[in-house]
């Protein structure tokens, strides 16, 4: 792992230097393309990492980190990370930068082995061999395809024109030059064809082939799952904009070998909508029951065996309870499922029903046939309080017997409400949460897509960690604390979204800085 190492150094100095607003860098050139040609088309797991600092991406980067106090203590980190690796950005960084830097497993036994090969194309090939000699001692350990091969701090190097390959393995190396500019290697058509309609020209890039993954032995299982079968390829984008930093990723699969009935999640554009409460994460998933018949079907074909055992398990428990767990609960669950979080534990759920007066009846059997099925199965039961008088929650009650065996402080039962209120389920740890959630009118979330959903103040839900670690001791100094807000309050929303069809599935994450 030192040719990684090495390469993270070198991004490390990329960084250090895009921050500092004095500094910048010779354009880009077209060096992507003869990176890339060192690496295989079908390789497991490629990165790409622009080093173009005078591109709008960078600017952006430093206009964002203007915005969080105490930035300047990151760039001095950085800046702190240059020295250590014996480097100055002006004479030793900036001279080789422009082109981005590749990164590649080549075959997944190389991955496997956590064995990696780079390629870059460097502005000054003098300044690359100097930093090369400058990094231990330097040996020349023979020659491959005309290109002489050094050994450095257990790090193998050929350089051939204004190209450096490196790796920890010689093999991969002279594989790499072996390989260059032939039939079967990666171009910038491939790698974009790969991403799809993700961003263009980001800050970095992560893509590969799922197939030649999904190829191997150790794979075969997976492979009985019809959606898993299909894949084809992955890609990432990381980009940061005016706004913020986002992420973007798709995975590509052949959309001839599949039905929507075949996808982990409905198909469609259209997003769910969410409750959003104050401090608290929302999320929201449109039919829920797809997802569910997805995971037993996927169970089933890669696991006959365990989910034959499976199957016994549940035909017990709906005998038990006096349900039918397919027809009463996963079909009901069609609709938008939506549910908050709030840090450390507290949630809540809502989820619309198909037949609402039904599923109240399937609460009733449930209540009455869950002790059977805890005894049956030799668990402590739990208690089960039905609603009384106008009320419509149940509540199950979980006594703490851990401290009675311990002989220690017990603590409050664990609590959880639930039942059908204006003819939606909901479920919370208190009666006014899940009035509140039955009660609110979800909310589209502006600028997403698909089946699943998530958004929350960012900002907000961090304070919350800091005044739960706070509160335990691990908060640190005061003066901590008080940086530690300061940042957060830069945090503004986080969205993430997912959208499937049976060409793949696309998904996003957005992080806004105030």
């Amino acid at each position: 792992m030192q040719d990684v190492r090495r390469a993270a150094a070198l991004v490390a100095s990329v960084a250090a230097a895009a921050i500092a607003p004095a500094c910048g860098s010779d354009g880009a050139g077209s060096g992507l393309d003869a990176a890339l040609g060192y690496m295989p088309k079908d390789a497991p797991l490629v990165f790409t990492i622009s080093t173009d600092l005078e591109g709008e991406r960078y600017e952006a980067a430093r206009d964002l980190l203007e915005k969080i106090p105490f930035s300047d203590r990151f760039t001095a980190e950085l800046e702190r990370g240059l020295k250590e690796e014996g480097l100055s950005y002006e004479d030793d960084v900036r001279p080789l930068l422009g082109e981005e830097l590749v990164i590649a497993a080549p075959t997944p036994e190389a991955l496997t082995r956590e064995t990696f090969v780079g390629a870059w194309q460097v502005q000054d090939k003098d300044k690359l061999v100097e930093l090369i000699e400058d990094e231990g001692p330097v040996k020349e350990v023979g020659e491959s395809e005309g290109a002489k091969l050094y050994e450095s701090s257990d790090t193998f190097y050929a350089i051939e024109d204004d190209v450096v390959v490196f790796s920890d393995s010689r093999e991969e190396v002279e594989a790499a030059l072996g390989r260059a500019d032939g039939e079967n290697t990666l171009n910038t058509g491939t790698l974009e064809e790969s991403l799809g309609e993700l961003p263009e020209d980001p800050l970095v890039r992560v893509t590969g082939d799922l197939r030649r993954l999904l190829a191997t032995p150790a794979a075969a299982q997976a492979r009985r799952v019809k959606w898993v079968a299909a894949l084809e390829t992955f890609g990432v984008t990381a980009d940061v904009t005016d706004a913020g930093v986002q992420l973007d990723y798709a995975v590509t699969t052949d959309s001839e070998a599949l039905t929507d009935e075949d996808l982990p999640l409905a198909a469609g554009e259209e997003p769910p909508k969410v409750v959003v409460r104050e401090g608290e994460a929302a999320s929201a998933i449109r039919d829920i029951s797809q997802f569910i018949r997805f995971a037993e079907n996927a169970g089933e074909a890669a696991d006959p065996e365990g989910f034959a055992e499976y199957e016994r398990e549940k035909e017990k428990l709906e005998k038990d309870l006096g349900i039918d767990l397919d027809r009463e609960v996963i079909d009901q669950l069609s609709g938008e499922l939506s549910s908050t979080q709030s840090f450390p534990a507290k949630f809540a759920v809502r989820a619309e029903l198909r037949d609402p007066e039904a599923f109240e009846a399937t609460l009733a059997r449930f209540a009455d046939g869950l002790p059977r099925a805890q005894k049956r199965r030799g668990e402590p039961p739990v208690v089960i309080e039905k609603p009384k008088g106008g009320e419509r929650l149940y509540a199950l009650v979980e006594p703490d017997r851990s401290a009675a065996r311990r002989g220690g402080k017990r603590k409050q039962p664990t609590r959880i409400v639930f039942g059908v209120v204006d003819e939606v389920f909901v479920a919370a740890q208190d009666p006014k949460t899940a009035g509140e959630l039955a009660a609110a009118t979800p909310t589209e979330i502006e600028g997403v897509e698909g089946a699943a959903v998530t958004t929350l103040d960012a900002g907000a839900f961090a304070e919350q960690v800091i005044a739960a670690m706070g509160s335990e001791g691990e908060g640190g100094s005061p003066l901590e604390g008080l940086a530690a807000g300061l940042v957060t309050r830069s945090l503004g929303d986080a969205t993430s979204s997912l959208e499937a069809d049976t060409s793949g599935l696309r998904g996003s994450f957005r992080l806004e800085i105030k």
